[in-house]
């Protein structure tokens, strides 16, 4: 699935998760990616895709890494972003073809750790959180960003930077757990519910 981040004002957007997956799953999924490449010290596999929307590129990528010690635990790591990144003649398959190749091999629902970074610009946008506050203090003179969270009975539900380094465009950084299943829209899912979060704390001009 291709993302425009832009349209939600997100520039980045990541999940990944740590799953169980059989040899006999492995083998297809290498069959869907058709590509494997070295990933550090370790052989991983590969789907990667440039896009565009609106005249702006964009690059989504995917590795599946063994963990250490850990015998048929694998890290999917998913990750859209703003700009081109992908170069060379190497021909990957698109993210969407591994998403279609693992539903059909995991079925129950999946945990992922979720990143996802947004920017405003201060024209069009005000934050809900005023930055920067200026202290009188002979050790600091602003206070630039925040950490926020919400929780649910002792468990975070999400936490989020606010801020403003160069007290221009406002930056946030949301992160979060989804649990869902491995379907084709799990990036747009992930996508829309950060950038939820992230809107509380913003307003139009």
């Amino acid at each position: 699935m291709e993302l425009n981040l832009s349209a939600l004002n997100c520039f980045e957007v990541k999940f990944s998760t740590d799953c169980e997956i059989d040899q006999n799953s492995l083998i297809k999924i290498k069959e869907c990616s058709g590509l494997q490449k070295e990933i550090g010290r370790k052989e991983g596999i590969y789907f990667m895709n440039n896009y565009s929307f609106n005249k702006k590129k964009y690059f989504a990528v995917v590795f599946i890494v063994e963990l250490k010690k850990k015998k048929n635990i694998y890290c999917i790591d998913i990750h859209y972003h703003l700009g081109r990144w992908i170069r060379g003649k190497t021909k990957y398959e698109p993210v969407s073809k591994l998403l279609e190749c693992l539903k059909k091999l995991i079925n129950n629902k999946i945990t992922f750790d979720c990143d996802a970074k947004f920017e405003y610009p201060p024209s069009k946008y005000n934050s809900v959180v005023p930055l920067p506050i200026k202290l009188h203090s002979s050790t600091i003179d602003e206070i630039r960003g925040y950490r926020f969270a919400k929780v649910d009975k002792k468990e975070l539900t999400y936490d989020i930077i606010v801020d403003r380094p160069e007290n221009r465009k406002i930056y946030h950084n949301v992160n979060f757990n989804y649990e869902g299943e491995l379907a084709s829209n799990l990036p747009k899912i992930i996508l829309n519910t950060a950038s939820n979060i992230s809107k509380r704390f913003v307003t139009k001009r």
